[in-house]
C-alpha cells in the first residue's frame, strides 16, 4: 500500500518555505531601513545625557535598542530561513492545512512586529 508523503518532504512545501523566507527577509530590511531611519534623523538618540539621566523623559528612547528590537527580531528567524532551510522544514506541521494556520499566526507576528518599529521610530522623531 503507498502511503502519502508528508506535505513538509514536498517540491510544493520547500517553494512556500522558501516565498515565507523572501517575504519575511524583506520585511526584516524595510525595518532596518526605518530603524536606522530614526536613528539619523533624531540627534538626541545618542545623546548620552538622556541616557544617564535617570529623570529624563527620553531615557529608554535614547538607546540604541529601543529602535532595533523589532528590526533584531525579524532578522534572526530570516537568518534561520536561509541558513538552515531544512532544519525549519523538519519543524513544520506534517499536514497542509495546520502548516498555512501556523504561517498566517507567523504572519500577525511579523505584521507587529514591523507596526511596533514604525510606533518607536515614530515615537523618537515627534518627542523633543
Amino acid at each position: 500500500m503507498d502511503s502519502m508523503p508528508d506535505w513538509i518532504d514536498t517540491p510544493e512545501a520547500k517553494a512556500f518555505q522558501r516565498r515565507c523566507t523572501i517575504v519575511l527577509s524583506i520585511t526584516a530590511l524595510v525595518a532596518w531601513m526605518i530603524a536606522l531611519y530614526g536613528v539619523a534623523k533624531a540627534p538626541w538618540v545618542a545623546d548620552l545625557y538622556h541616557l544617564l539621566n535617570p529623570g529624563s523623559a527620553h531615557r529608554a528612547e535614547s538607546t540604541a535598542v529601543y529602535l532595533f528590537v523589532g528590526p533584531i527580531f525579524l532578522t534572526f528567524p530570516s537568518l534561520a530561513g536561509w541558513l538552515a532551510p531544512d532544519y525549519i522544514l523538519s519543524q513544520m506541521p506534517k499536514e497542509k492545512g495546520p502548516n498555512l494556520l501556523s504561517t498566517l499566526g507567523m504572519g500577525c507576528v511579523i505584521v507587529a512586529l514591523l507596526g511596533l518599529t514604525i510606533y518607536r521610530t515614530h515615537s523618537v522623531l515627534v518627542s523633543p
